[in-house]
């Protein structure tokens, strides 16, 4: 016996309910469950949002010893609910839910990309149910409702409506299924014009043939496939004749070998035997060509598993760690989707290390291996081993608007940025990916430019708007590894306004930062630590650049050679260039604070609340005191008296010159945040800073 519902719009659901029969290998309150969902989902009003099922009691925090397999499984994805939750999340007391939603209206739902986005006749019809056990106590910060945490869904559907669905849940085979894989690139290559690499690249590039184990020297017309990995403590072995790579090699990059030749591709591309290790100037040209390697690559292979290259690939040569054990019931069908990719990827080894960062970012497609399945992400689509697509969702064309963004799964963090007027706006695409490369982890200092360069590199590529392209006059330059633009729009000097922007920099938490000493304190690079930018409060107030003369100078040869930001791009095998410019002195006394000790203090300007990031450790007092005492010293960098804003640099002496030691941010509160006496100390400080730039009396200076 069946019968069929209609949600408020009247569509048919995807939910064909059916009486199981009386041999399934369930419990009582197991096929209670199975037969609630049709119901619960049919009555409920937010048809894209989640929906309470059913009230567990205490039944599964507690070791199992039934022989129900639906209980068992959901017993094992509360347990891996668990593991996501902090010590005092754990702790909280109190019964658990069963919660549900549509696949599909987790990505299309009003909270996702676009509803505008969903392709024409596409309905719940072809969606499924996915399962979470929640508990209660943490039901109330919204869990499920808007899930941050890596659950691993159960998917629930009817089986004999499985070739109706977009997407249908699969059970991941134990060994790499090269045929499934493939299937994926050739859709890409079919729909997607815009994965494909550049067809008329000539650069050469050292790669290795599969077939023979040897390196050959080809231009990037020839198709292959690029490794990203972590090296680890391996040490690798050297090439054999020179050309020949070992057969007792790194277990990563045997089984991309394998994988590579599996997929029908001939060469592989490694930089453990691609990148002469031996050449420094050889390998300083090959690491300016990264961002030709990969993103000319047809498939980056990702190695998102183990703490080394001896770890090997999931499903090659090595087993999969098992994580699906499906359940079937009459037509009803449960089985594991597994955790999250993008979080799955987030917690490897791999997405630590700085190298990887720019290796992913490059890439056209990516083959992510895991422990428990593979994914696939290319520029408009996100596919896993768990999940099989039907055509449909290869010939999705909003590729901006519609997969990219999902990074792996249903339950990634959709980060919808804010619509940005171009050019501006490829500036801040730089620094949210400096954002992201700066968390990461490098082996050595002087790798802190290199492993970003190829980002740079390819940032150079700016994709002119018709409007905007007045003959090829914008251009996207860098002073090391600050990002900069050149040109005018509507009116105004691009240099000026990415000036600003690159020189706004900050550290998140100067408790865990160091300096770098390849590196100048004026760029990120000379710093490890978690870097962002003021840029992103400021750009839609344009600050006047408050700085003059602004020059970098190499000081590595015998006589200093002077160029004026940005005649070109800094060579990266320089690195002791040094910054100079004119700048308005703060006075010190104006800077204030509510207290001596902590890390998140209130500082002040003339009593007004502005923003104090230090690159450096902060005590209170012996700030204070440098200050008074000229070893540490405020300078104005930009600002804009409409509205109060303005970035400040603070300086430290160092024995010839100064050293950056972090910014100060001027950007007040709204007026419905601001009292009387705040408003006041804003407008005395905007007529205190305002004689000051009238003054115009400026300070040569010079940063090393």
């Amino acid at each position: 016996m069946s019968r069929s519902f209609t949600n408020q719009n009247g569509d048919r659901t995807l939910l064909q309910h059916s009486i199981m029969p009386a041999h399934t290998h369930l419990c009582e309150h197991c096929l209670e469950i199975l037969d609630k969902v049709p119901i619960v989902i049919e009555r409920s009003a937010r048809w894209t949002g989640s929906v309470h099922i059913t009230n567990l009691g205490k039944r599964f925090q507690n070791e199992l010893s039934g022989s129900c397999k639906l209980c068992h499984v959901l017993w094992k994805q509360r347990q891996g609910l668990l593991l996501q939750l902090s010590p005092s999340e754990k702790g909280l007391k109190g019964n658990d839910s069963l919660w549900a939603r549509l696949f599909f209206g987790r990505l299309f739902g009003p909270h996702a990309i676009r509803t505008s986005s969903l392709p024409v006749g596409l309905s719940s019809e072809v969606d499924f149910v996915t399962l979470v056990v929640v508990p209660d106590a943490l039901n109330s910060n919204g869990i499920f409702t808007e899930p941050h945490y890596n659950i691993p869904a159960l998917a629930l559907y009817d089986v004999s409506r499985a070739g109706d669905l977009l997407c249908a849940p699969e059970l991941v085979p134990a060994e790499f299924n090269p045929t499934m894989i493939s299937n994926w690139i050739q859709s890409c290559r079919e729909h997607h014009g815009s994965c494909s690499p550049a067809a008329h690249e000539r650069t050469e590039i050292t790669l290795i043939d599969c077939a023979t184990r040897r390196l050959t020297t080809l231009d990037m017309t020839h198709p292959y496939v690029a490794l990203s990995y972590v090296w680890g403590n391996v040490v690798p072995k050297p090439l054999l004749n020179s050309s020949e790579i070992p057969e007792n090699t790194s277990a990563v990059i045997v089984d991309a070998l394998q994988v590579t030749q599996s997929l029908g591709f001939k060469y592989l591309w490694a930089d453990q035997y691609c990148i002469n290790q031996n050449d420094p100037v050889i390998k300083m040209r090959q690491i300016s060509q990264m961002n030709l390697i990969y993103s000319q690559a047809e498939l980056t292979i990702v190695a998102a598993c183990g703490e080394s290259a001896a770890y090997g690939l999931p499903g090659v040569s090595r087993p999969r760690e098992r994580f699906q054990h499906p359940v079937k019931a009459g037509n009803w069908k449960i089985i594991e989707l597994g955790p999250d990719g993008l979080l799955d990827l987030i917690d490897s080894k791999w997405a630590t290390r700085g190298w990887t960062f720019q290796e992913a970012w490059l890439s056209k497609r990516l083959l992510c291996f895991t422990d428990k399945q593979c994914y696939f992400e290319c520029g408009a689509i996100s596919c896993a081993e768990s999940l099989k697509h039907t055509d449909l969702i290869w010939q999705l064309d909003s590729l901006d608007l519609n997969f990219r963004h999902l990074n792996f799964g249903p339950y990634a963090y959709l980060d919808e940025t804010e619509s940005q007027s171009w050019p501006l706006a490829h500036i801040d695409a730089v620094h949210r990916a400096l954002h992201s490369y700066s968390s990461r982890e490098l082996r050595f200092d002087s790798d802190s430019l290199n492993a970003f360069a190829g980002v740079l590199s390819a940032s150079k590529t700016i994709h002119l708007d018709s409007e905007y392209a007045a003959a090829n006059s914008i251009a996207f330059t860098t002073a090391l590894g600050i990002p900069l633009m050149v040109g005018c729009f509507k009116g105004q000097s691009l240099l000026e306004q990415t000036l600003m922007s690159g020189f706004s920099w900050f550290h998140v938490d100067s408790r865990e930062t160091r300096r770098r000493t390849h590196f100048p304190s004026w760029t990120w690079a000379g710093w490890d630590g978690v870097v962002d930018t003021c840029w992103k409060w400021f750009h839609h107030k344009a600050l006047d650049l408050a700085i003059q003369k602004v020059h970098v100078i190499a000081a590595d040869t015998s006589e200093a050679i002077g160029h004026q930001i940005p005649s070109s791009d800094i060579d990266l095998q320089m690195q002791t260039w040094t910054l100079s410019f004119e700048a308005i002195t703060v006075p010190s006394h104006w800077l204030t604070s509510t207290g001596s000790t902590g890390a998140h203090l209130q500082w002040f300007l003339q009593e007004s609340l502005v923003r104090l990031y230090s690159s450096e450790p902060l005590s209170y007092s012996q700030f204070l005191g440098n200050l008074q005492n000229d070893q540490n010293r405020l300078v104005l960098i930009g600002y804009a008296p409409e509205g109060l804003r303005g970035l400040v640099w603070i300086l430290r002496r160092t024995i010839l010159s100064w050293s950056r030691a972090g910014i100060i941010s001027i950007e007040p509160s709204g007026p419905e945040q601001q009292d009387d006496k705040q408003h006041i100390a804003n407008q005395n400080l905007n007529r205190s800073l305002l004689s000051l730039i009238v003054d115009g009396r400026r300070i040569a200076y010079r940063f090393e």
